[in-house]
């Protein structure tokens, strides 16, 4: 994979690191942030190539965020998926638990188009 701007919203912390340390091992530059909050501060200072969207979060819904990430650049990991609302906002998504393998298909798939 190609150097990538990468930003993972999950509360999560454990799940969180762990997607933020394979994707470094790959070369990416990862942020991170565990809520709504965090990942708008983030958003507001820096662009990103790929968004990872937990659905359910401590303050909020990672949805919410899709008025400052393009839909083409998000992915929706959650383990309640709703894959009609996911096709309906045109936003890509992965059950949890997830292999790197089909995240990584799925960055891939956003940062080629």
């Amino acid at each position: 994979m190609e150097p990538v701007q990468i930003l993972i919203v999950e509360d999560e912390t454990v799940l969180r690191r762990a997607i933020s340390a394979y994707y470094q091992d790959q070369g990416a530059f990862v942020t991170e942030a565990g809520t709504v909050a965090a990942a708008r501060i983030e958003l507001e200072t820096s662009q990103f190539d790929a968004v990872l969207l937990d659905v359910s979060l401590p303050d909020g819904n990672g949805l919410a965020l899709l008025d400052q990430v393009p839909v083409e650049r998000a992915i929706a990991i959650t383990s309640t998926p709703d894959t009609r609302l996911f096709q309906n906002l045109g936003i890509g998504h992965l059950p949890k638990p997830f292999d790197f393998a089909a995240l990584t298909q799925a960055i891939e798939r956003i940062v080629a188009a």
